[in-house]
């Protein structure tokens, strides 16, 4: 009987674990969720909107594509701030850090946009005015990518990260039009979560320019995989390409990326974070 009901224990522990992982797997992609289901309903809301002589869904498009493939290269240098930090679980620890660092990191994203601006500006014959509107609207997303690194620190809930998704995602079906918005909408959760380490915003502290460089390059490198094909289609046809056929194409990729973040890199941060604390104690020999 004992025997029995042991087994009931474990079967039951099992589901809750079960439950939970399915319930963070969720969340990890709640953005993909959010914006895949808002989108088709907002863009011909959007029609006809101009900006600068360009179709607003154009430079969101624009903005799409880019932002991410951007944000693994200015969120790297965020990550490295913090780098001693992270894997000691101390989260009020982390985001001092993180505030401290943030005014500085985020002058990076500065060159990076604009570097990834000049060929929509020149292949597409954007006027001054569309590429201004691009670079605001992308500054503004990019600051709300290094924002929701504090989302992504090693805590057992990601509620923080569906909640600045979902206020970026209300945002843009309530009002598609204020395209500014959104981004804005996320920043400010985002800087709610933030608000006991405000004060830490002043310290200015920075990396040195070649760390920076260094992690920026690698997080161009590795954005690149999955997003340069879909920036050099954009520009080749005109910014006029099929979006909902690129992003379904996609999807396994964004869902398996998500599903190794839910399942599997808590076990590898643990792993790395075991292998440095043996290699300290021990010392090189």
């Amino acid at each position: 009987m004992s025997a029995a009901l042991l087994s009931g224990t474990q079967k039951s522990k099992y589901r809750h674990k079960r439950a939970r992982f399915l319930y963070q797997f969720v969340l990890y992609l709640s953005p993909v969720i959010l914006l895949t289901s808002i989108f088709p309903l907002v863009t011909p809301r959007m029609a006809g909107i101009m900006v600068g002589g360009v179709e607003l869904p154009q430079i969101i498009l624009a903005v799409a594509i880019t932002v991410p493939w951007m944000s693994q290269s200015v969120c790297l240098p965020v990550y490295r701030a913090m780098g001693d930090l992270l894997g000691e679980r101390e989260m009020n620890a982390c985001m001092r850090r993180f505030a401290e660092y943030w005014m500085t990191t985020s002058l990076a994203v500065l060159p990076a946009l604009l570097f990834f601006s000049l060929p929509f500006f020149f292949a597409l014959n954007w006027s001054l005015t569309t590429l201004l509107a691009f670079l605001v609207l992308g500054f503004l997303n990019m600051l709300f990518s290094q924002l929701l690194v504090i989302a992504n620190l090693p805590t057992d809930s990601r509620n923080t990260w569906a909640f600045a998704w979902l206020a970026y995602a209300l945002a843009l079906f309530a009002f598609p039009a204020v395209w500014f918005l959104p981004p804005l909408m996320g920043i400010f959760v985002m800087l709610f979560v933030l608000r006991g380490h405000l004060r830490h915003l002043v310290a200015f502290k920075r990396l040195d320019y070649h760390v920076v460089a260094k992690e920026m390059l690698r997080g161009f490198l590795l954005g690149s995989v999955l997003w340069a094909d879909k920036y050099l289609l954009f520009i080749t046809l005109d910014g006029t390409m099929n979006v909902i056929a690129v992003y379904m194409g996609l999807a396994p990729a964004v869902i398996a990326y998500n599903y190794f973040f839910a399942a599997e890199a808590t076990k590898v941060d643990r792993a790395v974070g075991h292998l440095r604390t043996i290699i300290e104690s021990k010392g090189y020999q």
